[in-house]
């Protein structure tokens, strides 16, 4: 019995065979009793189904809204089928998923999600997308470039398409990856419904900061397309009405979803008491087992394999070159494997230096272009948007005392790379082919390392403002977020963006590196660009 216990516990952590389509690896249930399938891709857990919640986590109604005049007014979370007909899918507006159920700013919101789960945040959906490039689910069999909508999209529903590649051509192909993406469509923010059989749209939980109006993150298949996209042009409003998925949450570890915490089963590849023990040192009673104390486990034998199994888990997520890592602050960044380097590929959010010192908040002009010490500001002051550092607070220089030990600015284990390790990552991107043109020679690298959105246009061939669609395939993912100047002011959203390195230029300051939407190149410079410029800044990790 032990020993098959034990197969039951490491079971979940072995790959399987992927057939033409994959198939649910398990079922979990919301808070409604609706069962829903669940796949696991890589690091993460993602449900195959929409969502069908009627109630937040504790019981607290969702409500239904059917008039158009009062969706578009709301404020606050509500759900309503596809044109008001109960034979087709749920919808939701964005304020529902966050848990906004009430318009008073202090009441605390509520959990959409089953327990153990959690609407995806657009970082997670980026993790997603990049597994199934990576893992040949392309539509021509590639692992470059993002043309993995068949593989997610169902099998029937679509309009039909003659584009090669496309969710609508010849639709029996679709779904390899098992996703299931209904062209469900969605509710515009004015209450409309459109397009039902021509897009299938998703919200992630992350708000979309370019805009002046209130908007958040989603992801959307189209009848006509190859990509999955990033942030519709319409109808990314918060009370806009989209499909919604889960993704289990990080407590619940390893590559088939096994929780290390809670009670201990082999139900839907998780441990859990399956009954009552008799006695503090058993795992399951006898009457489960049989009446042999032979049967039993102690506490000591349980820690045991879990410690194993903890340690097959960890290679095998090391083995995907992929995950997160929580600053001084609790901010979660995601990280990428290129060759030898891992890398954020998220910019810097953390307000305290790593023992907890404050990072003092800038925002005068006059008083900025003075420092010597560490500071951040808002690009424009606007809390909406990134946070920029001068070079002082990337080295941790807090105070004016030259004696004084500086602090540490990234998270344990991390740093804020150096010119040669910025060198490093180039050279890997080129040499693997991320060139715009697919070369492995000279610096081409831009687009592969600039965001899908957010950049003023280009019609310069290569150029990271020509075709955003085309963008990020290494998934390093830099977005426009400008420059704070050492004199105070604040220049180049949309059109460029800069990262720090840790080096210095001699007596030309530190060496940095930008992303113009105009080239194709990541640029390198140090000459004119002082101590004081606020930018942005991405972490490697510690060898």
């Amino acid at each position: 019995m032990k020993k098959l216990l034990l197969l039951l516990l490491i079971a979940p952590v072995l790959g399987f065979a992927q057939g033409e389509q994959r198939y649910a690896d398990g079922t979990a249930t919301d808070q409604q009793g609706n069962t829903f399938e669940w796949i696991n891709y890589g690091t993460q857990d993602w449900s195959i189904q929409n969502a069908e919640v009627v109630t937040y986590r504790d019981g607290t109604e969702i409500p239904q809204v059917t008039d158009a005049t009062q969706w578009s007014n709301l404020t606050t979370g509500a759900w309503c089928y596809y044109n008001n007909d109960p034979t087709k899918a749920r919808l939701y507006n964005w304020f529902a998923v966050m848990g906004i159920h009430d318009t008073d700013p202090n009441t605390p919101n509520k959990e959409f999600t089953p327990e153990g789960w959690h609407v995806p945040t657009d970082a997670e959906w980026t993790v997603l997308e990049n597994y199934l490039i990576a893992n040949g689910y392309n539509y021509d069999g590639t692992t470059t470039g993002n043309k993995i909508a068949k593989a997610m999209a169902s099998t029937t529903g679509w309009i039909s398409s003659t584009e090669p590649g496309s969710v609508g051509n010849d639709q029996s192909l679709n779904n390899s990856s098992g996703f299931n993406a209904s062209p469900v469509s969605y509710r515009i923010e004015n209450g409309e419904f459109y397009s039902q059989g021509a897009h299938g749209m998703f919200w992630s939980s992350s708000e979309n900061l370019n805009f002046n109006w209130p908007m958040a993150r989603n992801r959307y298949l189209s009848y006509n397309s190859q990509n999955s996209f990033r942030d519709a042009s319409l109808s990314t409003d918060k009370n806009s009405g989209l499909s919604v998925r889960f993704v289990r949450d990080a407590s619940s570890v390893g590559a088939y979803g096994i929780l290390l915490n809670g009670t201990v089963s082999a139900e839907n590849n998780q441990i859990k008491n399956v009954a009552d023990p008799t006695e503090a040192k058993d795992v399951t009673t006898k009457s489960y087992v049989d009446n042999s104390d032979s049967n039993t486990y102690t506490q000591a034998e349980v820690d045991a394999i879990i410690s194993s199994l903890q340690e097959q888990i960890d290679a095998l997520q090391a083995t995907t070159g992929s995950g997160t890592v929580t600053d001084q602050d609790g901010n979660s960044y995601p990280y990428l494997t290129y060759g030898d380097q891992v890398w954020t590929v998220k910019n810097a959010e953390m307000v305290t230096y790593r023992d907890g010192t404050p990072i003092p908040q800038v925002t005068d002009a006059t008083e900025w272009s003075n420092l010597t010490t560490g500071a951040w500001c808002y690009y424009d002051n606007d809390s909406t948007k990134g946070r920029l550092y001068n070079w002082y607070a990337i080295m941790g220089i807090h105070d004016t005392d030259p004696n004084t030990p500086n602090k540490e600015f990234a998270p344990e284990g991390w740093h804020v790379p150096t010119d040669a390790e910025w060198v490093t990552l180039e050279n890997y991107l080129i040499a693997n082919g991320y060139n715009y043109d697919g070369t492995t020679t000279g610096n081409k690298i831009a687009k592969a390392m600039a965001s899908t959105t957010g950049w003023d246009s280009s019609t310069n061939t290569g150029a990271v403002g020509n075709d955003q669609s085309l963008n990020n395939s290494s998934g390093f993912n830099a977005f426009p977020e400008g420059v704070r100047y050492g004199g105070g002011s604040d220049n180049y959203e949309g059109n460029n963006t800069f990262f720090w390195s840790s080096s210095e230029n001699n007596t030309n300051g530190p060496w940095y590196r930008h992303l113009s939407q105009t080239v194709g190149n990541l640029g390198r410079g140090s000459g004119n660009f002082n101590e004081q410029n606020g930018v942005s800044v991405r972490f490697v990790k510690d060898n």
